[in-house]
């Protein structure tokens, strides 16, 4: 298990951990960070392995989880609302299935359960090949054209500025891992109806790498669920409407108390 390194806002009893997703680090979660920290709940955003401020590398879910549970004992908490963006919706669903008693809720953003297909697997090897030999900037370039809404990219250019400048954190190591990691990761749709915690799952409009159909799958299958669209964005919500993306965490943050 690593240590991870993280930001932190807020100082309240609830504990809410918000996982990036790949290639980035966990700068893509400031907006919220910054937004919903406050007395009543911290808001602690971790970078992963090889990613960001953090070194090493993990080549499964389960240990990316593994890391999970060594920071929520880091940080003194007995349960942990949990989050996650796209891969960080992947570990989120691998912390539930390993350490479920942990968990007090669940928010799952631009993601799903299903493992991959074998032609996805695939595409993740072959893109691990172009890694190995390019750098790890060519994870982000190979997204990028599904990566945000098609009105993001003509009329929001800064979007992508930001969201390159985000994943410039990633090291080579990381990204391999990563990619590994997300290929051979588990069916995880199996654990989703004995997940009875509060969950929220959050879809962009225009997400073309996890659309809406997979956020329908997700709420259809947990027991205490409902969905947020995001409107003007596609896969990289938090970045692309961060205003919208975290006032539907806040709501949801506040209906049950946290």
């Amino acid at each position: 298990m690593r240590e991870l390194a993280y930001e932190e806002r807020g100082t309240g009893a609830h504990t809410v951990v918000l996982l990036h997703g790949f290639p980035f680090t966990s700068a893509l979660w400031q907006a919220q960070r910054d937004a919903l920290g406050n007395g009543k709940r911290r808001i602690v955003t971790p970078d992963l392995p090889g990613f960001g401020r953090t070194k090493g590398f993990e080549e499964t879910m389960d240990a990316y989880a593994d890391d999970v549970l060594t920071l929520a004992d880091r940080l003194g908490a007995s349960k942990i609302i949990l989050g996650g963006f796209s891969m960080g919706g992947y570990v989120a669903l691998a912390f539930a299935r390993k350490y479920r008693e942990r968990l007090e809720g669940l928010l799952l953003v631009d993601t799903k359960a299903d493992p991959d297909t074998q032609e996805a697997r695939a595409g993740r090897y072959s893109l691990l090949e172009r890694v190995e030999a390019e750098g790890p900037q060519a994870a982000f370039d190979a997204m990028l054209p599904r990566l945000i809404a098609p009105d993001t990219k003509e009329k929001r250019p800064q979007v992508i500025d930001r969201l390159r400048e985000i994943a410039s954190g990633a090291t080579k190591e990381g990204v391999v891992g990563a990619l590994t990691a997300m290929a051979e990761r588990p069916d995880s749709t199996t654990i989703l109806g004995d997940l009875t915690v509060p969950s929220l799952i959050i879809v962009g409009m225009h997400d073309q790498i996890t659309p809406s159909r997979d956020a329908d799958e997700l709420a259809t299958q947990l027991p205490i669920a409902r969905i947020a669209v995001i409107e003007d964005a596609g896969h990289a919500t938090p970045v692309e409407n961060p205003t919208a993306v975290t006032a539907a965490i806040q709501s949801w943050l506040i209906e049950h108390g946290w």
